[in-house]
C-alpha cells in the first residue's frame, strides 16, 4: 500500500509543471483553468513567513496550505529557498495553493556558485549565460547579496578573458569592442585600452597608431613641466601595471608619455644624417611635445653643426639664425669663429672691388659688429674705411668726404696726416696747430688761411715792416668787448700766405 502511495506521488511529481514565482504571476490567468484541471504544480521561490498552517513566499499573494499529514520544513528563515509540490484551488474567497510536499533547496548563490565551478574557464559566454540567468532572480528579489556574487562571476570571467588575450592588442580589444554584452566599469575600460594602444606601439608603426591614441587616451595631449619620476620609471618597466595603480592625474601623465614616445618615433625618424632639417623638426617638437627638452636640443645642436660647414656663403638671415641658436645654446666659442669666418668670405669677395668693395668690406663688419657686439669688428671695420678713403683720394675725392666724415662720425679725425682718435687728440698739447684749429682756437703757428677759417677776415688789420720782416696785425672786436689781436710774421719778400702766427693777445 505504502509502496503504490509512493510510486503515485512520484507519478504526479514527475508530470507537474515546474514554475519559478515570476512565471507563475505572468500566468496567474490560467490559474482558475488550473484549478479545475487540478493540474499539479512545481513552485521554487524563497520563504517570506508562515501564519499558522499558511505558508508564504515572496513577491507571491498566495496562501500555500498543507494536505493532511503533511509536515512543514523545520528552521524556515526569510529567502530560503523552497519547492514546493502541489496545485492551486481557485474555488474559496481566495486562490490558495495545496501543498503535497515541501523541500528545502540551497540558497541562490550557493546554487550559483556550484553550477558556475563547473563550467570550463575558456567558455565564457556559457559562464555570462549563467550569471544573466540568475541576475533576472536577483533583480526580482532585489538581493544585493546575490548580485554582488554575479559580479564577482562576471568580474572573475572578464578577468580570465583578459589574461588569455595576453599580447594579442585584436583579442584584448574585442573584450571592449563590442565587448562581453554587459556594462563594463569605465576604469577599466580605459585600462584595456591603455594596455592595447602600449602593444600596438610595439607592434606597429607610429603612423598607425597616432590617431588612437589621439582618440582613445584622454591624456595624450596635457602637456606637463615634469613628470613624476617615480611614473617615469614605471612607464619604461611596467606601464600597463602602473596605470593600474595610479590615480587619475597619475594616469593621464603616463598616457602623455605613452603618446610622446610615438610620436617622438614618427617624427625623428624624418631626420637626415647631415642634420640640415633639424632646426624644422625642433620647432615640430617644441609646438606639440616641449617636453623634449633633450631631444630638441640635440636637433637644433645638429643643424647648426651642418650650417657651421657652410658659414662662410650663408646669407644673412640664415647667418643670423645661426648665431641666435649658438647663443641659446651657450656656444660662445663657435659664435666667434663662425662670424670671423663669414667676414673672411666677405673680404674674398669684394676686397679686389677697388673702392666700392673695400666699403663693402667695412660695412659689413660694421653690420657684425652691430649685431653681435664684438668690438674687434668694429675696429676691422674703422681700417676698411680708413683703406678705403686712402683710395677715394686718388680716383673719387667726393666719395673721399663722404667716407671721411663717416670716419669723423664714428669719432676719428685727419691730423698730422693720419687718422687719430678723439682721444688721440684731446691727448695733444693744447698749442697744437691741428687741435687749436678743431677747437677754434688760433695758437702760434697757424697760416692766415686757418686764421680766416676760424674768425673769419680780421675787422681791422695793421702792418708794420722791418729791413728783414713784415709784422701785420689782426684786430676782431672792440676794445673793450674782449677784443683778440693776431700777431703775423713773414719774411719781407714773401707773400702774405707764408705768414704764420707768432702770438695771440685776447682782451679781457
Amino acid at each position: 500500500m505504502r509502496l503504490a502511495l509512493f510510486l503515485l506521488l512520484l507519478t504526479a511529481t514527475a508530470e507537474a509543471e515546474v514554475l519559478t514565482v515570476p512565471v507563475l504571476l505572468e500566468r496567474q490567468g490560467q490559474w482558475d483553468a488550473w484549478s479545475k484541471a487540478k493540474k499539479q504544480i512545481q513552485v521554487t521561490g524563497r520563504y517570506r513567513s508562515r501564519i499558522g498552517d499558511e505558508l508564504h513566499l515572496q513577491k507571491l499573494d498566495l496562501s500555500f496550505v498543507p494536505q493532511r499529514g503533511m509536515q512543514f520544513p523545520k528552521r524556515l528563515h526569510a529567502g530560503t529557498r523552497l519547492t514546493i509540490f502541489g496545485r492551486i484551488s481557485t474555488g474559496g474567497k481566495r486562490p490558495e495553493f495545496r501543498m503535497s510536499r515541501c523541500n528545502v533547496g540551497r540558497p541562490d548563490e550557493d546554487s550559483f556558485q556550484q553550477e558556475f565551478s563547473l563550467i570550463s574557464v575558456d567558455k565564457a559566454s556559457a559562464r555570462y549565460a549563467l550569471v544573466d540567468r540568475y541576475h533576472q532572480t536577483a533583480e526580482f528579489y532585489g538581493d544585493s547579496k546575490l548580485e554582488h556574487v554575479l559580479q564577482q562571476g562576471r568580474a572573475t570571467t572578464f578577468a580570465q578573458q583578459r589574461s588569455e588575450a595576453g599580447n594579442d592588442p585584436v583579442a584584448l580589444w574585442k573584450l571592449i569592442d563590442p565587448g562581453p554584452g554587459f556594462a563594463i566599469d569605465d576604469h577599466l575600460k580605459l585600462h584595456i585600452q591603455f594596455q592595447v594602444m602600449v602593444l600596438r606601439s610595439q607592434k606597429e608603426s607610429p603612423g598607425q597608431v597616432l590617431d588612437d591614441l589621439r582618440m582613445y587616451l584622454p591624456g595624450w595631449n596635457q602637456t606637463t613641466a615634469s613628470i613624476s619620476p617615480k611614473i617615469a620609471r614605471a612607464f619604461e618597466t611596467e606601464p600597463v601595471a602602473a596605470w593600474g595603480r595610479e590615480q587619475e592625474a597619475g594616469q593621464r601623465q603616463l598616457e602623455r608619455l605613452l603618446y610622446r614616445q610615438v610620436r617622438l618615433q614618427e617624427i625623428t625618424k624624418g631626420v637626415k644624417t647631415d642634420g640640415s632639417n633639424g632646426l624644422e623638426l625642433a620647432a615640430v617638437l617644441r609646438k606639440e611635445l616641449p617636453e623634449e627638452v633633450e631631444t630638441i636640443r640635440d636637433l637644433e645642436s645638429g643643424w647648426a653643426d651642418h650650417e657651421l660647414q657652410s658659414v662662410a656663403t650663408l646669407p644673412k638671415r640664415r647667418l643670423e639664425a645661426l648665431i641666435t641658436l649658438l647663443a641659446e645654446h651657450q656656444r660662445d666659442d663657435d659664435i666667434r669663429s663662425g662670424v670671423d669666418t663669414w667676414l673672411e668670405q666677405q673680404i674674398r669677395r669684394f676686397r679686389d672691388s677697388g673702392l666700392e668693395g673695400e666699403v663693402r668690406v667695412g660695412e659689413e663688419h660694421f653690420y657684425a659688429f652691430e649685431r653681435w657686439k664684438q668690438p674687434k669688428h668694429r675696429e676691422q671695420g674703422i681700417e676698411w674705411f680708413k683703406k678705403s678713403w686712402q683710395t677715394a683720394r686718388k680716383v673719387s675725392p667726393d666719395d673721399a668726404e663722404e667716407i671721411g666724415q663717416r670716419l669723423e662720425r664714428l669719432g676719428w679725425t685727419r691730423m698730422h696726416d693720419r687718422w687719430m682718435t678723439l682721444e688721440e687728440v684731446r691727448q695733444l698739447p693744447a698749442t697744437d696747430i691741428g687741435r687749436a684749429a678743431r677747437e677754434g682756437k688760433v695758437v702760434a703757428g697757424m697760416s692766415p688761411a686757418q686764421v680766416r677759417k676760424i674768425h673769419g677776415e680780421p675787422d681791422r688789420r695793421v702792418r708794420i715792416a722791418s729791413s728783414r720782416h713784415v709784422e701785420e696785425v689782426w684786430t676782431y672786436g672792440k676794445r673793450g668787448n674782449s677784443r683778440l689781436a693776431v700777431f703775423l710774421r713773414r719774411a719781407r719778400l714773401a707773400t702774405l700766405d707764408s705768414a704764420r702766427v707768432i702770438n695771440v693777445y685776447q682782451e679781457r
